[in-house]
């Protein structure tokens, strides 16, 4: 064992610079929560085999560091995965795929699940299973030579991989407050078979927010999407979406040259307000048509994973967001480089925010063996607001069961009332609105651009954005749109302005806010006292009509901040105009001189785009 060691050793030894210096060899210790946890994990260490066992001399350089990052060898010889398979029932773990290795550290506890919900896993399963679970990953970390990371695989939908999982991840902050903590988190269907799952998705998002280094988001609607349509299977079972998610991790973590995944995803996560990573893959295959599939180039593979796919039109239809991304690494695979022409499609600068250079926005790993029995394999790893849409769907169904007081007695049971509900949702939209406002600098316009676009307006009108941009080719429909919208919301709040006019507000929202206002700063802890309770009414007992434009999420900020002493956000609860109004507001428009104000008028000069938040083109 200490001859096998002293090997590894002299194989990691990597040239720089004059002499010889040693490249440490880092492992990571994956846990697996519930059913999908271990389902997931399964399929990664079967594919981290198959990788393995594509060039299986035990010398390569590339194996040595793949099986020390994810196995212990023992006195025999043998592999044993550094992971810890954790559940409440013992069916899927018994049920998993042989593998040509065993695991050793299984914590099963025929407890019956935990009831797909979020609040019995975290205060009651999860503490039963602490000393277990901490005593099985202090002996895992002791046979590290150097430990990396932890790498936390679940579900947010379940009770087991949610709950239990958020309470051991928090367990293991505390324990190893310098190790980098990363979570693979499933995010369920829109439409999914838990009546809860949006409820325990958004306390699970929430509280590991914090924790985590890095998150890294699998949505099963894409996933579902790549099995069916793009690898063609007709019937797609959890061990196909398994496997994609699998295959997407492991050429993430597999080695690339001398570049350690820590300093991969802290790059991708520096920012606090931004931990959400997305994956995207190409090709894919059954594992069984591999062979038969000829050679692709990499700038074809590049562009695949560039363009939105029919998914992304189908799913994100309906939300009015320009992809913006903050920074990304391409890993490629494969014996032939790439070269800089391949990979524009991905490093174009008009998707990346202003705030970073180039060479921190973009970043490209080679690596020249094979992935599994691909010739060539690429997955782009990236920090984006792509993970608006599932993180929307799943805030708007947790509030609309909220408001309605659905379930939360399940939650109450387990000592999670309704302000650490309250708290999740200003957790969860802070992190919302940081993603939101990524696309809202657009590209600057000048004097010119502005005159030039009023003219095309006046000619083409604003429903014909195609046209207009077909003239300004140097700025995209969401561009235009962008300004438009900006304008239009510019020239309203003028006229209200000078016409004296202030929106109505809904009437009960506008007592609470007026109280605390009344509320002076010496007595901040009635404020404290009284946002429970204001809470509360908005959230279970106010009666909205359907046109007030009052969000439940923004009552919260506000309230939040008016607490802190923190002069609250506009809340925009402007109602669209009426009829009668309108012929004296276009009259107004006509009247204005200033460009910016002509491109307002312009834009406000038809009936159909008169509303009170954006345009809404036909």
């Amino acid at each position: 064992m200490r001859r096998y060691k002293r090997f590894l050793i002299r194989k990691a030894m990597i040239k720089k610079g004059g002499g010889w210096v040693i490249n440490v060899i880092m492992s990571i210790v994956s846990l697996q929560f519930g059913q999908c946890g271990n389902q997931i994990g399964n399929s990664l260490y079967d594919t981290i085999s198959d990788d393995i066992n594509v060039n299986n001399s035990i010398k390569s350089i590339y194996n040595c560091c793949a099986i020390n990052k994810w196995f212990d060898t023992n006195k025999h010889g043998k592999w044993e995965p550094r992971s810890i398979l954790i559940d409440t029932e013992s069916k899927v773990v018994q049920n998993t795929k042989p593998l040509p290795f065993s695991f050793k550290n299984v914590i099963v506890k025929s407890f019956g699940g935990s009831a797909n919900n979020w609040a019995y896993g975290y205060t009651r399963t999860g503490p039963l299973l602490k000393k277990e679970i901490l005593n099985v990953v202090r002996c895992e970390v002791e046979k590290c030579d150097y430990l990396s990371s932890f790498l936390n695989l679940f579900s947010s939908s379940g009770g087991t991989g949610s709950g239990v999982g958020g309470f051991i991840v928090e367990l293991l902050r505390d324990e190893y407050p310098n190790k980098h903590i990363t979570n693979a988190i499933v995010l369920p269907y829109i439409k999914g078979e838990i009546v809860t799952q949006s409820y325990n998705s958004l306390l699970t998002l929430s509280h590991l927010y914090s924790l985590a280094d890095s998150t890294i988001l699998f949505e099963n609607e894409r996933l579902h999407y790549i099995c069916k349509y793009t690898m063609g299977i007709q019937d797609v079972m959890f061990s196909n979406m398994n496997s994609v998610i699998a295959q997407q991790l492991a050429a993430v973590y597999q080695p690339v040259n001398h570049v350690d995944n820590v300093s991969l995803l802290n790059h991708l996560t520096s920012h606090p307000h931004y931990k959400y990573l997305q994956i995207k893959s190409e090709p894919h295959y059954h594992k069984e048509n591999v062979k038969y599939e000829g050679s692709r180039q990499w700038k074809n593979l590049v562009a695949c994973v560039s363009k939105q796919s029919r998914f992304d039109f189908m799913y994100q239809k309906d939300f009015k967001l320009k992809h913006k991304v903050i920074s990304s690494t391409l890993i490629t695979r494969g014996a032939d480089c790439v070269t800089e022409n391949d990979v524009k499609a991905v490093r174009d600068r008009n998707d990346y925010v202003t705030w970073l250079t180039k060479n921190n926005s973009f970043n490209v790993l080679h690596q020249k063996r094979n992935f599994l029995n691909f010739d060539k394999f690429l997955c782009l790893l990236s920090n984006n607001n792509s993970v608006c849409m599932p993180l929307t769907y799943i805030v708007n169904d947790a509030w609309n069961l909220f408001t309605h007081g659905a379930y939360l007695h399940h939650y109450k049971k387990y000592d999670v009332e309704e302000e650490f509900f309250l708290n999740s949702f200003q957790l969860l939209e802070n992190i919302l609105e940081y993603y939101n406002t990524l696309n809202v600098t657009c590209s600057s316009w000048s004097f010119d651009d502005k005159k030039k676009l009023l003219v095309l307006l006046q000619r083409h009108g604003a429903s014909n954005l195609e046209l207009i941009q077909q003239n300004m080719p140097d700025k995209t429909i969401t561009d235009i749109r962008s300004i438009c919208e900006k304008h239009t919301k510019l020239a309203f709040n003028k006229w209200c302005l000078e016409e004296g006019k202030k929106p109505k507000v809904d009437q009960a929202v506008n007592n609470w806010l007026h109280i605390l206002k009344q509320i002076s700063s010496s007595q901040r802890g009635a404020v404290q006292d009284i946002i429970p309770r204001v809470l509360k009414y908005i959230a279970l007992f106010e009666k909205r009509s359907e046109s007030a434009q009052v969000s439940l999420s923004d009552c919260y900020l506000v309230l939040s901040d008016i607490s802190n002493g923190v002069a609250s956000k506009h809340l925009d609860e402007t109602k669209a105009l009426k009829n009668g109004e309108i012929e004296s507001y276009k009259n107004y428009l006509r009247n204005l001189d200033n460009l910016n104000d002509g491109l307002s008028s312009n834009l406000r000069d038809k009936k159909e785009y008169v509303c009170t938040k954006s345009i809404e083109y036909t």
